[in-house]
Order: C-alpha cells, then sequence, then structure tokens
C-alpha cells in the first residue's frame, strides 16, 4: 500500500508544481514552472512590403486625322502594292466618251494630331508610341498599322519623346494607312449597302504610349476616313 501511495506521489508531482495557490491579498500567483511561456524567438518584422509603385499618368486628347490617301502611291499603303494602280482605275471610270480625262494625284500617309500633357511633378522620359492600331466602329481590330514618324507640331521635328512637368505637347503621328479602307472596314456581320464608301463607318485608331518613368497611355481617335482624291 506504501509502494502503491509512493507511486501516485512520484506521478503527480509535475503538476503539484502548478498549483496556483491565492496570497493573502487574493491575487493568485504562480510557481516554478508555472510561469508563463516566453518566447524566444525574435519579434518578427511587421510586413512592411512596399506596393507596386503606382506610375504618374500621361493624358492625351485626340484633335483630328484621316486614315491617308494612295492613289497615286499603293506601294506605301499598308496592304498595297505598285500593281493595285487605284487612281489609274478611278480615272478609267471617271473619264467620259469623248472629254478629256481627268488626272487624280494623291499621296498623302495617314496621321493623327493629338495633345499630349504630363500633370505630373516627375518629368516623363523615353516616350514614344508602341502601337497603331485600327479598329472598326463594331469595336473590332482590323490591323495594327506601321508608324511612320511622331512629330512636335511647334518645331516641325521629329518628338524626343522628353515632356516635363506640368508640360504639354501637340504631336502629328504619322503612319501606313490602309489601300482601300473601305474594304478593310467592312462590318464583320456583312451588313454594308453596295458603292457605299462608309458603309463601314469609318475606322477608329487607338495609338500607346509607353514611357521609361509614366503609366502606358491610349489615345483614341474618333472615326476617321480616308482623303478623297484631288483632280487637276
Amino acid at each position: 500500500m506504501k509502494k502503491l501511495s509512493l507511486i501516485l506521489a512520484v506521478a503527480l508531482l509535475p503538476l503539484v508544481g502548478c498549483i496556483q495557490p491565492e496570497d493573502k491579498s487574493g491575487t493568485s500567483f504562480c510557481e516554478g514552472r508555472c510561469a508563463e511561456p516566453t518566447n524566444n524567438e525574435p519579434n518578427k518584422p511587421k510586413n512592411n512590403v512596399t506596393p507596386p509603385h503606382e506610375l504618374p499618368l500621361l493624358e492625351g486628347t485626340f484633335i483630328a486625322g484621316h486614315l491617308g490617301s494612295y492613289w497615286d502611291c499603293p506601294d506605301e499603303a499598308y496592304g498595297g502594292t505598285q500593281s493595285d494602280n487605284v487612281g489609274a482605275d478611278f480615272a478609267e471610270g471617271a473619264c467620259l466618251e469623248g472629254s478629256e480625262c481627268p488626272t487624280f494625284t494623291s499621296c498623302e500617309s495617314a496621321q493623327v494630331t493629338l495633345t499630349l500633357s504630363n500633370p505630373s511633378d516627375t518629368g516623363g522620359e523615353n516616350i514614344l508610341i508602341d502601337q497603331i492600331e485600327l479598329f472598326g466602329t463594331d469595336g473590332i481590330s482590323r490591323a495594327v498599322l506601321p508608324l511612320e514618324a511622331t512629330i512636335d507640331t511647334a518645331t516641325n521635328e521629329p518628338f524626343d519623346g522628353q515632356l516635363a512637368a506640368g508640360e504639354e505637347v501637340m504631336l502629328r503621328v504619322e503612319f501606313q494607312g490602309p489601300l482601300d479602307p473601305w474594304q478593310l472596314l467592312q462590318p464583320m456581320d456583312g451588313d454594308t449597302e453596295s458603292g457605299d464608301r462608309i458603309a463601314g463607318g469609318g475606322g477608329i485608331i487607338e495609338a500607346t504610349f509607353s514611357s521609361d518613368n509614366h503609366a502606358d497611355l491610349t489615345v483614341e481617335s474618333s472615326a476617321l476616313y480616308d482623303v478623297p482624291a484631288v483632280d487637276t
């Protein structure tokens, strides 16, 4: 019996030190192994991950534009070749029997004019046009058109890609327009009236700018059309 009591006492020994008697003031205290466990790990730093840096914005406004005219230079148009002879075919159809046949001369790159401004406190660096994309008025992309030049209209020189804080510049963006916008911009559902050169509703140009230290910017035009041939 004594041996059994001794075994029980040894088994309960770890629990005895964890009894929390109350002192005279009624406040409980902890002795020995009852002490609150301490965290020996160093305090972990708070999560101070910096959120992604929000690049300052540029602003752009479309002013005017057209899809060019390639009657006399079909090989300079997007998708055109010298053998297309668009101007010659048109002139031949316009000739009346017994009358002098008019000469049509027209060769002009497609272009949009827009303002680009920097409302931020940071000067824009290496600003350039990444893409010129042509959409139908149905919102469907028709082509990505090759860029030819970005001109500062104040100097008539190529834009240097720098735009100081608070500065605004007017740009003329020249690009390769389609040889036959009417054909390219036909509604995808085929709903068009025969002979209507603007049945496609014109084309929408989106010019996308990028910069080393500003967010990308896309400027959208209103509906644009080709330039009619000029009778000389």
